[in-house]
């Protein structure tokens, strides 16, 4: 499922509400891509950065680009799982659940209080969070593939989660899309 040209235009007078749910352990080219979107979509969508982790030099450039950041400090530390295929990875998520299960309540309540219309996200690990978190139909839910080096970077499984879960899928790039039509 790839992106409707239609799907982020305005439909009617009052401007529908983005939450970008972000979770930003460094500022890096995601969130400068994101930088450049932002201010443009604000144009026809009121925006809000739901970022548990705060990031401080990725806050301090949105607030620059007068987009508004939902947490001023951060919810939770950063926990890095990795170790995946491992009993590393079972035990460093052991030990991350608590912040998870955080990080999770913090932006369920921020979606309560922001009512949005889209939920947008950048990474897989936000949207499976979300995913968590039954959003209501009515909202939707879009996923911003910002790329994958090769085809096994990703594969069916994964593919089918997002195609059963999002409502619009945007490819960074024909290269990343390629890569998703490929794996699935």
């Amino acid at each position: 499922m790839l992106l409707n040209q239609d799907f982020l235009t305005v439909t009617n007078q009052a401007k529908q509400s983005i939450a970008l749910c972000d979770l930003v352990t460094s500022f890096g080219g995601v969130q400068r891509v994101m930088l450049n979107l932002l201010p443009e979509l604000q144009k026809n969508f009121e925006i809000t950065v739901i970022d548990p982790y705060s990031n401080k030099e990725y806050r301090g450039n949105l607030v620059d680009k007068d987009v508004n950041c939902y947490f001023d400090r951060p919810v939770v530390e950063k926990a890095y799982i990795g170790g995946k295929g491992s009993w590393k990875w079972f035990f460093n998520l052991f030990f991350a659940l608590p912040r998870i299960i955080k990080m999770r309540s913090a932006i369920k309540k921020a979606l309560q209080n922001i009512c949005p219309d889209i939920v947008y996200v950048n990474q897989l690990s936000a949207l499976q969070l979300i995913e968590t978190l039954r959003l209501p139909k009515k909202i939707k839910l879009v996923y911003h593939a910002h790329g994958f080096a090769k085809p096994t970077d990703i594969n069916k499984k994964t593919v089918n989660f997002i195609n059963n879960k999002v409502n619009q899928v945007i490819a960074v790039s024909n290269s990343t899309a390629d890569i998703m039509k490929q794996a699935g």
